[in-house]
């Protein structure tokens, strides 16, 4: 198969804490070729990268209030 599905549970992934917020690399983009990546973000308000763009990949966040 060329590109097996990747399954993770909440204890895996790489854990940063930068810019105020807390970050978990669920999956890298070294583990899909490149295609991908996703990042889960726990980030307070006033935290968080000042606005940016990236050249070379296109961002898509899902965001929502914790309760």
């Amino acid at each position: 198969m060329k590109n097996p599905i990747i399954t993770v549970d909440e204890t895996q992934g790489h854990k940063l804490n930068i810019a105020g917020g807390n970050y978990r690399i669920v999956i890298s983009g070294k583990e899909t070729n490149g295609e991908y990546a996703v990042i889960e973000m726990s980030v307070p308000p006033g935290a968080g990268p000042n606005p940016h763009a990236h050249a070379d990949f296109t961002e898509t966040f899902l965001c929502w209030k914790a309760r």
